[in-house]
């Protein structure tokens, strides 16, 4: 009969990164315009996106970091003098058709990330957790497969989202420091319900698993920031 440690340890290789990625993600090449690129990152309410080539093989990565220390900042003080003296440019578009020519013509190669961190279909969501902790301008982290193809992309809301289950539970306390029974069943039963899709012999299994991934997470960020 396997022991406690070897049955964690087991437990642990069952919850991949493969069951909480976003599949089919929004993707973007090395030619997009920029500007287009950021339209989509806005519109989708995203961090980032990964940047691929034509045969979804990722060559790289967007992320609003980038758009703001390589790719917008060179252009901020165009923005602040149109800002500040935008009648006169609308009068004379010459004074700064230049920079914006520059910044209109930018493409995403010229701005990426082209050597994002990324993660396997079945590495460890604790191994992720760890990447979010330590690199906390990564999000979110691609998924590859088999040479490279573009699988997926987690991120912190993958993640962040299992808090979720929680709000349906009542927040009054049974006036002791820990929450009560009552609450802790609703949240493993609203768990189990928002992952209806997910094997049910998992379930539980996912849920301390979670506990143990952000509690790591916490620890991390706490040494970061001692």
């Amino acid at each position: 009969m396997p022991d406690e440690q070897s049955a964690q340890q087991t437990s642990s290789r069952d919850i991949t990164v493969y069951y909480f990625m976003t599949r089919d993600p929004v993707t973007v090449t090395p030619e997009t315009l920029l500007v287009d690129a950021a339209q989509t990152i806005m519109e989708h309410k995203l961090d980032g996106v990964p940047v691929v080539d034509r045969v979804n093989k990722l060559v790289g990565i967007l992320t609003e970091y980038d758009l703001i220390s390589k790719g917008s900042l060179l252009h901020i003080p165009t923005f602040i003098r149109l800002l500040q003296d935008l009648q006169l440019y609308q009068k004379d578009k010459t004074r700064i058709n230049k920079d914006l020519t520059n910044l209109f013509t930018l493409k995403v190669g010229e701005v990426m990330n082209k050597e994002p961190l990324t993660v396997q279909p079945n590495a460890t969501l604790e191994d992720a957790v760890k990447i979010f902790a330590e690199h906390h301008r990564v999000n979110p982290i691609p998924v590859v497969g088999k040479n490279g193809i573009l699988v997926g992309v987690l991120s912190r809301y993958d993640i962040i989202k299992f808090y979720a289950p929680a709000s349906f539970a009542p927040i009054s306390y049974d006036g002791k420091a820990t929450p009560s029974d009552d609450r802790i069943d609703r949240f493993i039963k609203k768990f189990e319900e928002q992952f209806i899709l997910i094997p049910k012999r998992k379930a539980h299994l996912w849920a301390v698993g979670i506990v143990v991934a952000l509690f790591i997470a916490a620890i991390s960020l706490a040494l970061y920031f001692i």
